[in-house]
């Protein structure tokens, strides 16, 4: 008679503790317990098969494609940075907070613009193809606590986001990556850099700027 496989309630709460010692979330538990990951990973844990680490290689330089913004209307590039070809490698990857984005002061989206350009700012590329492979996003970017950032813009690339519609606007955006708590999942967002009137658009305090350290 086949030997049914049982967990007791010891091993799964070392599991536990190991998934969240080396920074697992619940979407990498998930996929681990897929079919085709878990007949994957049996033979390397019986010694039979050895894991080789893909190395991701993000095309900085080249156009991003600007579909699916966020905010509407026609988009054409007004800034583009590039960083070369980016082997993906999330210990060189920091998140500037800026000391003027405080709980009793706010910066303007403009300032904090200018204040990036002293940085290797990540691009419109590294943010969709984060948003693609969702696992290399790292861990310790998701929010803890509520004064943790939930917003990360990626300022190596800005946006002129025009629109001749019922609703006319002009103004530059940076595109961002948003934290959305109910389902423990990123998503694509945007800040403007103006506001109607072309007065000046308020970061709010729960916003981090990626960008590559030296």
């Amino acid at each position: 008679m086949k030997n049914e496989f049982t967990l007791s309630s010891g091993q799964a709460h070392e599991l536990e503790l190991t998934f969240r010692k080396y920074g697992w979330t619940n979407g990498d538990v998930k996929k681990l317990c897929s079919q085709i990951t878990m007949t994957q990973v049996l033979p390397f844990v019986r010694g039979n098969a050895d894991i080789v680490v893909r190395e991701h290689v993000i095309d900085t330089d080249k156009a991003p494609d600007l579909r699916g913004g966020s905010l509407g209307g026609h988009d054409e590039i007004e800034e583009h940075t590039g960083l070369g070809q980016l082997k993906w490698d999330p210990s060189r990857v920091k998140l500037h907070i800026s000391t003027q984005n405080t709980h009793d002061t706010l910066i303007g989206a403009a300032q904090l613009h200018e204040e990036m350009k002293g940085k290797q700012a990540l691009n419109l590329n590294v943010l969709l193809y984060l948003l693609q492979h969702e696992t290399l996003i790292p861990a310790e970017w998701q929010p803890k606590t509520e004064n943790d950032p939930r917003v990360i813009c990626f300022w190596g690339t800005v946006i002129r986001r025009v629109s001749h519609g019922d609703e006319k606007f002009n103004h530059r955006v940076v595109e961002t990556m948003v934290w959305v708590e109910a389902s423990h999942t990123w998503m694509r967002g945007a800040y403007s850099l103006e506001q109607m009137q072309g007065q000046q658009s308020w970061i709010p305090k729960n916003t981090a700027s990626a960008y590559l350290a030296s």
